[in-house]
């Protein structure tokens, strides 16, 4: 399922660092292909679609933010501690983004399925545990 317009959340989106970080990673995958760069370009086009809409004071704003983002995170990513600190983080946020829009996506590496446990006789989850009622 494809994102479409009225679902992004313009506040993971607007993020200047994390837009930064996914063009710098989205320039060193070039010439290459697969689910995740194409879900970072896809993730590229709508921040680009959300420009689209601002009036022109607050587009030049957001320019000249996202430039200096895009220098201090190339800065960062020369050294390969700073890359992996980023890639990792870029990572995470795309896997709350899946998360928020009930995208089943890629997880964060390393991690398995999350599994929520509750005992075989309970209706729901929480349901075995102790209410607290107040006298009457």
């Amino acid at each position: 399922r494809k994102m479409q317009h009225s679902e992004w959340r313009p506040n993971a989106l607007l993020d200047t660092v994390y837009g930064a970080n996914l063009k710098a990673s989205v320039a060193a995958k070039s010439g290459k292909s697969g689910p995740d760069i194409r879900q970072d370009r896809e993730r590229l086009r709508l921040q680009r679609l959300h420009r689209g809409g601002l009036v022109f004071a607050d587009r030049m704003e957001r320019d000249v933010r996202a430039r200096q983002a895009y220098v201090e995170v190339c800065s960062i990513r020369r050294d390969p501690a700073g890359r992996r600190f980023l890639e990792v983080e870029l990572a995470r946020q795309s896997h709350w983004e899946h998360l928020s829009m009930g995208l089943i996506g890629p997880g964060v590496p390393g991690q398995g399925p999350i599994v929520a446990v509750c005992p075989a006789k309970a209706a729901t989850a929480g349901f075995s545990q102790k209410l607290n009622w107040s006298p009457l």
